[in-house]
């Protein structure tokens, strides 16, 4: 079974903290991260001590990162899973408020990545990216959620942000979802497509993850691919292509969440 088929959830009603951000600003240099991965944990764990809202928004998602790398050389290792379960769940209790819970979740996440990677050595890299950062605005995000809820008749659905770029963004913009239906039953499964950054000719599924999707849309749930932001388009588009691909019988939405042709 798939680590997040038992994604537990925060009881608490969503509230942004984004949207007490000014993503216009140009604060995108907080995304700019180059370290080991015990030296992100020691920045994660000091804005979630510190309740700093900024910082826990730019470093949360850089966890899966070092994931998504240690996955896509062993697909089907178990601890790989159990960590990305694990990092999942500790992003949505931090964008939640819930710091502590999201500190125990991150713990847990960083046993099972010690078991095979070393933190000291194995880097993280993000640069920063304005459009990418503007793209998590709440204004954009809103109509995003606007425009899956009129696709998708407001039923549960499996939140796919793109990675690494989507998550930032994505994260805000499940919960937002979930929180304005009132339904725990959505999922969200950050998913590796990075077609320029990692060279990356598809979006990056295990046999572990169709099978766990097959699933979902067997149950009847509809898939939805989230770009953060797009210029031409195409890794939307042959992302949507692949998708449906692998699952002829899954009705699919692909969204993105600004453009940087017609927004900006």
């Amino acid at each position: 079974m798939n680590p997040i088929e038992q994604l537990d959830q925060p009881k608490k009603t969503y509230n942004s903290m984004f949207d007490s951000i000014n993503f216009e600003k140009n604060t995108r240099q907080l995304q700019e991260f180059q370290g080991s991965i015990e030296q992100l944990l020691e920045e994660i764990e000091k804005a979630l001590t510190e309740e700093n809202e900024l910082m826990v928004v730019a470093r949360m998602p850089q966890i899966l990162r070092p994931i998504f790398s240690i996955k896509d050389h062993d697909f089907e290792e178990t601890r790989v899973y159990a960590a990305y379960g694990n990092a999942i769940r500790a992003i949505i209790y931090a964008y939640s408020g819930e710091f502590k819970k999201a500190k125990e979740y991150l713990k847990i996440c960083v046993e099972s990545i010690k078991e095979v990677a070393n933190i000291s050595e194995t880097q993280v890299q993000e640069k920063g990216d304005l459009a990418s950062w503007i793209a998590c605005s709440p204004k954009y995000s809103e109509r995003t959620i606007k425009s899956i809820s009129e696709w998708s008749n407001n039923q549960d659905v499996v939140f796919i942000p793109l990675a690494n770029g989507g998550t930032r963004s994505g994260f805000d913009v499940f919960l937002r979802y979930q929180s304005q239906h009132g339904s725990k039953a959505s999922k969200i499964f950050p998913t590796r497509y990075s077609r320029y950054k990692n060279n990356d000719k598809q979006p990056q599924l295990s046999e572990i993850d169709k099978a766990y999707l097959e699933r979902a849309v067997g149950s009847g749930m509809p898939l939805v691919i989230f770009e953060e932001d797009s210029n031409t388009g195409k890794t939307r588009d042959s992302a949507i292509e692949y998708f449906k691909k692998e699952f002829p019988n899954a009705k699919i939405m692909a969204i993105t969440n600004y453009d940087s042709l017609t927004d900006w």
